[in-house]
């Protein structure tokens, strides 16, 4: 007899951590970040041998406004509840969450959304699935924002394409400020 565990009997729990490395983070065209941002892109900057972890940066703005773009793939992992014929009541939940910040606060605004789809293994995506509107990042100090994901029929395994983008509006301001990313991750609800 083996000591195998069904899905069916496993414990749901939630909020386990999937981080996204930012080395896996692409333009949109689905390149690899530049070490320094670009029009409409986020850099990929690198601290170096003892200088320091990675960060996102987009172009700094004074004075106008600089929008910068990314996408990744997320592999929903083998371990997320799915809720069908499994733990039956148990609450289910898939979050984007983005540390974030701008440099100098903005003189107008600056945000950070998401757009999270499920590939449909053919090349093309369905709707997006993120219910949460762009969150506000204009301070100094670090933040995490959270986007909730409609689950829908999300499965073990499925890929979902994440895009996120930044609006750094500094309209009538003069001083120099990007936007800065530290981590990315999901937190799912898993079966142990």
């Amino acid at each position: 007899m083996g000591s195998e565990m069904s899905r069916a009997n496993a414990v749901p729990i939630a909020a386990q951590k999937y981080r996204v490395p930012l080395d896996a983070i692409r333009n949109s065209a689905g390149l690899p970040l530049a070490a320094a941002a670009s029009a409409g892109e986020f850099g990929l900057e690198v601290g170096g041998w003892g200088a320091g972890g990675e960060l996102l940066a987009g172009e700094d703005s004074n004075n106008n406004t600089k929008t910068a773009d990314a996408t990744f793939t997320f592999p929903v992992p083998p371990d997320f509840y799915s809720g069908t014929g499994e733990a039956i009541g148990a609450a289910r939940s898939l979050v984007l969450k983005v540390r974030a910040r701008v440099s100098a606060v903005r003189a107008t605004s600056c945000t950070l959304d998401a757009e999270v789809y499920d590939s449909n293994d053919e090349g093309g995506v369905g709707a997006d699935r993120n219910a949460t509107a762009a969150q506000n990042i204009n301070a100094t100090g670090w933040a995490t924002v959270s986007y909730v994901i409609t689950l829908g029929s999300i499965e073990p395994g499925d890929a979902l394409t994440v895009a996120l983008r930044a609006v750094n509006n500094d309209s009538g301001g003069s001083s120099n400020g990007r936007v800065e990313i530290g981590a990315v991750w999901f937190e799912a609800t898993t079966l142990m």
